[in-house]
């Protein structure tokens, strides 16, 4: 695969007043000609020959950015923008099979068939929308609710085209007679009907020494997103899920940091999600990965007096409920799933010891 990308750009800072209220940012313009192209083989019984395909285009790629502080310690943050993203490199390759179909019944016809990659593949090009809103206390406190928005254009699938395959040469083993119609189904990856990913995010890092001076060197930090979408990423009218998206992610962590002290206590959680997984010979594979939730925990101390000044000592303990990861797949009976695999990897302990001078 060769591909040359050439890019331009400009972009203006934003620093001034609307409405008696800072705003700071930047606008800025993209353009990004791409040519690309690949080189590899069609094999069509037991002959092989070199194919050399590609494309080229063009994309213009505006964006804006803003940060109003719309009264003390209190933010408002706007992202507007075009963006893409270049498909798999296998996706594009210029290799293919071509092959001649045997007769289904007695007297029946043969059919030309074939399946490989695209070079003339297009990006994922989307829309992209996203606002935040800050509110900051003190110099270690904080409260935000963010949400998105992408307008994904294309996604990329593999699709049915119909392709004239006359120019093949008849070279099947066992022999098979020529097909009479040279327009047949070439199975590729292609740029196809897109859809929309939305979701919001609410995070916090509260200090409790705010509220109460006891309280001093605890704190909390913490989020929670809640993410959705009505893309088909295997194409119109099918039902599976956008593979790395769990509708729900969170994760929550307890501190405490005074006096050379350090202790956290962590816990993540991740919904199920539709995974993208290595199979056979490396082969793109999906499975159904179930919801899982995580607890970590550390404790450190740093020595500030005495002989063992600048001497710091970190323990670590990593999944401590030795949660499982676990995949399901259906087992033919409506929607009932059966267990796919079911995988515990236990505890895991660090302990580490630094010094500085």
């Amino acid at each position: 695969m060769v591909e040359k990308v050439s890019t331009a750009f400009v972009k203006l800072g934003i620093d001034t007043t609307l409405g008696g209220m800072p705003v700071r940012g930047n606008v800025g313009m993209q353009y990004i000609h791409t040519d690309q192209s690949s080189t590899g083989f069609y094999r069509i019984g037991n002959v092989i020959s070199p194919v050399t395909r590609g494309t080229s285009y063009d994309d213009w790629l505006p964006s804006l950015n803003l940060n109003a502080e719309v009264a003390a310690n209190t933010y408002v943050r706007m992202g507007l923008g075009k963006t893409l993203a270049r498909g798999r490199i296998d996706d594009m390759r210029a290799g293919a099979e071509v092959k001649i179909n045997a007769a289904t019944q007695v007297g029946g016809p043969t059919t030309w068939g074939g399946s490989g990659g695209n070079p003339e593949l297009q990006p994922w090009r989307a829309t992209a929308f996203d606002l935040s809103f800050e509110r900051y206390f003190g110099k270690r406190s904080y409260v935000a609710f963010a949400g998105f928005y992408k307008d994904l254009k294309t996604y990329i699938y593999k699709q049915n085209w119909i392709v004239d395959f006359s120019a093949f040469p008849n070279t099947s083993n066992p022999p098979l007679a020529t097909p009479l119609n040279p327009l047949a189904i070439f199975e590729t990856p292609a740029n196809g009907n897109g859809g929309q990913v939305h979701g919001a995010e609410l995070s916090a890092s509260l200090d409790a020494g705010l509220w109460n001076a006891a309280l001093d060197g605890f704190g909390v930090t913490g989020s929670i997103s809640v993410v959705a979408s009505n893309v088909a990423p295997n194409g119109p009218g099918t039902s599976q899920k956008l593979p790395g998206l769990s509708g729900t992610s969170s994760n929550l962590t307890g501190y405490y940091e005074k006096n050379g002290f350090q202790v956290r206590v962590s816990q993540r959680y991740r919904s199920a999600f539709r995974g993208e997984i290595n199979g056979l010979h490396n082969a793109r594979e999906f499975s159904n990965i179930e919801a899982e939730r995580q607890v970590d925990a550390q404790i450190g101390y740093e020595f500030q007096t005495g002989s063992l000044k600048g001497l710091s000592v970190l323990l670590q303990a990593n999944n401590l409920t030795n949660a499982p990861y676990v995949t399901t797949q259906g087992n033919g009976f409506g929607d009932v799933v059966a267990v796919e695999r079911y995988d515990t990897y236990g505890r895991q302990l660090l302990l580490g010891v630094t010094y500085k001078y």
